[in-house]
């Protein structure tokens, strides 16, 4: 016999249980250094290769020295508002219990989505770096058999030709776990490693990959709406390898206030690529309208590509 309505009870909500869909960490700021700025629009110099010349100094007697001069060009750009808000209601308020904080669940959720329109920049198909014109060196290779797979030589190969562009060995290697993987399944890295220290992590991807800081990007973003049945399918990184020389939170820092985990970098730096920011602000209101408390999250930026020489890129790796 079923309860009758003065029987029935709502039932407490545990403590210390909950359920949440969070995506994998994002790593477009291990690529693209966020870089400070005090105002939306503006330029910056962008210094030559002069420094790399050796030009004729040979002083005859009673002759005038040679002369020399550096060159630079002015480099625009434009940081814009990107913003998302959403609001709590009286009565989602009043409804919510247990371990569910609406202000910081909230104000989380509009951060995060704000960020993922970078990642998606960033990593996603046709993204900044994921583009061929954005890099120094861009090649299609197959890494599909094992056995005939040369991700070290390739690697190498992009190294070489990214040194010789920007004169700065790259210090970064950037794809999914599944490359990762591939490529630490292959003869030519069984071969390789018994050599060198293996720096495996719990997942089995090195920390580093012959001799370059392995950066996971296993993120996952989708446009469809939100419910627990809107989980993206697909990676954004797809199957392309960037190799690239990215500034540690040291370069171009005079003050002092980075270091070399810092994802801030200094106003004068040679780097792949930086978020120059103008600022961040997370504001709340109250509407009484609609009896509604809104939050919104605001950051004023800009993607902006600093070197490609910096960068090469290996395409379609797993892609036969």
């Amino acid at each position: 016999m079923p309860n009758s309505v003065h029987q029935a009870r709502r039932s407490d909500v545990l403590t210390n249980v909950a359920v949440r869909f969070r995506p994998p960490k994002r790593r477009w700021d291990r690529i693209f250094r966020i870089m400070p700025v005090d105002q939306r629009n503006g330029e910056y110099p962008v210094f030559d290769a002069t420094l790399y010349e050796a030009p004729d100094d040979f002083r005859t007697d009673g002759g005038e020295a040679k002369t020399t001069d550096i060159g630079w060009k002015y480099e625009p750009f434009q940081c814009v508002a990107h913003a998302l808000k959403t609001k709590i209601t009286a009565a989602s308020r009043k409804a919510a219990r247990g371990q569910v904080d609406l202000e910081a669940l909230k104000t989380e959720a509009v951060k995060e989505q704000v960020d993922n329109n970078i990642e998606k920049a960033v990593f996603g198909p046709n993204g900044l770096l994921r583009t061929a014109a954005n890099n120094a060196y861009s090649a299609n290779v197959d890494w599909t058999n094992p056995a005939t797979a040369s991700p070290r030589t390739n690697i190498n190969t992009v190294r070489l030709a990214v040194k010789k562009a920007c004169g700065r060995a790259p210090n970064t290697i950037a794809a999914t776990a599944e490359v990762f993987l591939a490529i630490t399944g292959t003869d030519e890295y069984k071969e390789f490693v018994p050599f060198f220290e293996n720096l495996a992590t719990s997942d089995g991807i090195p920390d580093k990959l012959f001799g370059l800081d392995t950066v996971v990007v296993d993120s996952q973003v989708t446009t469809s709406k939100k419910g627990q049945t809107k989980i993206p399918t697909n990676f954004l990184m797809g199957d392309d390898v960037w190799i690239g020389y990215v500034a540690d939170g040291t370069e171009g820092d005079e003050m002092g206030d980075g270091g070399p985990e810092s994802n801030v970098i200094g106003p004068e730096v040679l780097t792949y690529g930086a978020l120059l920011q103008e600022g961040e602000e997370t504001v709340t209101w109250w509407e009484q309208a609609i009896k509604s408390d809104w939050v919104e999250y605001e950051r004023v930026y800009q993607l902006k590509l600093i070197a490609k020489e910096c960068g090469g890129l290996l395409q379609s790796v797993l892609t036969s």
